[in-house]
Protein backbone atom coordinates (compact mmCIF):
# COMPACT_ATOMS: atom_id res chain seq x y z
CA UNK A 1 0.00 0.00 0.00
CA UNK A 2 1.29 3.50 -0.96
CA UNK A 3 0.23 6.53 1.63
CA UNK A 4 0.16 9.81 0.60
CA UNK A 5 0.70 12.29 -0.89
CA UNK A 6 0.13 14.61 2.26
CA UNK A 7 1.23 18.36 3.35
CA UNK A 8 1.28 19.93 6.64
CA UNK A 9 1.04 23.63 6.84
CA UNK A 10 2.23 23.83 10.31
CA UNK A 11 3.46 20.66 11.90
CA UNK A 12 7.48 19.53 10.73
CA UNK A 13 7.17 15.52 10.54
CA UNK A 14 10.05 13.43 11.51
CA UNK A 15 9.91 9.94 10.30
CA UNK A 16 11.50 6.87 10.91
CA UNK A 17 11.76 2.92 9.28
CA UNK A 18 11.91 1.00 12.47
CA UNK A 19 10.70 -2.43 11.04
CA UNK A 20 11.65 -3.50 7.69
CA UNK A 21 12.29 -0.88 4.72
CA UNK A 22 10.21 1.78 3.12
CA UNK A 23 10.52 3.82 -0.12
CA UNK A 24 10.02 8.01 1.54
CA UNK A 25 9.51 10.19 -1.09
CA UNK A 26 9.39 14.04 -0.41
CA UNK A 27 7.93 16.69 -2.70
CA UNK A 28 8.31 20.68 -2.33
CA UNK A 29 5.75 22.84 -3.52
CA UNK A 30 7.27 25.70 -0.72
CA UNK A 31 7.00 29.01 -2.87
CA UNK A 32 10.13 30.21 -1.08
CA UNK A 33 12.21 27.14 -1.37
CA UNK A 34 15.46 26.77 -3.18
CA UNK A 35 14.35 22.55 -3.72
CA UNK A 36 11.02 24.06 -5.08
CA UNK A 37 8.95 21.30 -7.03
CA UNK A 38 12.18 18.45 -6.53
CA UNK A 39 11.62 15.51 -5.61
CA UNK A 40 13.36 13.53 -3.17
CA UNK A 41 13.49 9.77 -2.13
CA UNK A 42 15.46 7.56 0.40
CA UNK A 43 15.06 4.25 1.36
CA UNK A 44 15.26 3.59 4.74
CA UNK A 45 15.00 1.10 7.25
CA UNK A 46 16.58 -1.60 9.39
CA UNK A 47 19.90 -1.53 6.99
CA UNK A 48 19.74 2.32 6.54
CA UNK A 49 17.96 3.46 10.00
CA UNK A 50 17.83 7.31 9.64
CA UNK A 51 14.91 9.90 10.57
CA UNK A 52 13.72 11.81 7.87
CA UNK A 53 12.68 15.44 9.07
CA UNK A 54 9.90 17.18 6.74
CA UNK A 55 8.95 20.87 7.50
CA UNK A 56 5.97 22.79 6.47
CA UNK A 57 4.91 23.03 2.90
CA UNK A 58 6.40 19.53 1.96
CA UNK A 59 4.44 16.54 0.39
CA UNK A 60 5.15 13.38 1.65
CA UNK A 61 4.32 9.59 0.51
CA UNK A 62 5.50 6.36 1.35
CA UNK A 63 5.19 2.58 0.69
CA UNK A 64 6.71 -0.64 2.25
CA UNK A 65 9.56 -1.94 -0.09
CA UNK A 66 10.49 -4.51 1.98
CA UNK A 67 9.00 -8.82 1.93
CA UNK A 68 8.11 -8.06 5.29
CA UNK A 69 6.17 -5.59 6.80
CA UNK A 70 7.10 -2.19 8.02
CA UNK A 71 6.61 0.17 10.69
CA UNK A 72 6.72 3.93 10.08
CA UNK A 73 7.37 5.94 12.90
CA UNK A 74 6.15 9.88 12.77
CA UNK A 75 7.35 12.24 15.58
CA UNK A 76 5.40 14.89 14.91
CA UNK A 77 5.69 18.54 16.46
CA UNK A 78 2.35 18.98 17.16
CA UNK A 79 -0.73 17.10 17.90
CA UNK A 80 -2.89 15.46 14.86
CA UNK A 81 -5.16 18.36 13.69
CA UNK A 82 -6.91 17.21 9.82
CA UNK A 83 -7.09 21.36 9.06
CA UNK A 84 -3.56 21.98 8.22
CA UNK A 85 -2.61 19.22 5.96
CA UNK A 86 -4.22 18.70 2.86
CA UNK A 87 -3.74 15.21 1.18
CA UNK A 88 -3.56 13.79 -2.62
CA UNK A 89 -3.84 10.99 -4.27
CA UNK A 90 -0.80 8.81 -4.35
CA UNK A 91 -0.95 8.44 -8.35
CA UNK A 92 -1.91 12.34 -8.60
CA UNK A 93 -0.68 14.39 -12.18
CA UNK A 94 -0.13 17.17 -9.44
CA UNK A 95 3.07 15.71 -8.58
CA UNK A 96 5.92 14.72 -11.18
CA UNK A 97 6.08 11.08 -9.47
CA UNK A 98 5.18 7.19 -10.78
CA UNK A 99 5.13 4.73 -7.93
CA UNK A 100 6.37 1.89 -10.23
CA UNK A 101 8.84 0.41 -8.60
Amino acid sequence: AIKGWNRHSKMTINLAVVMGKAKIVLYDSREESLAREEIMAFDIGEENYVRVKIPPGVYTSFKGVSSMDSLVVNCATLPHDPQECDSLDPFTSKIPYQWND
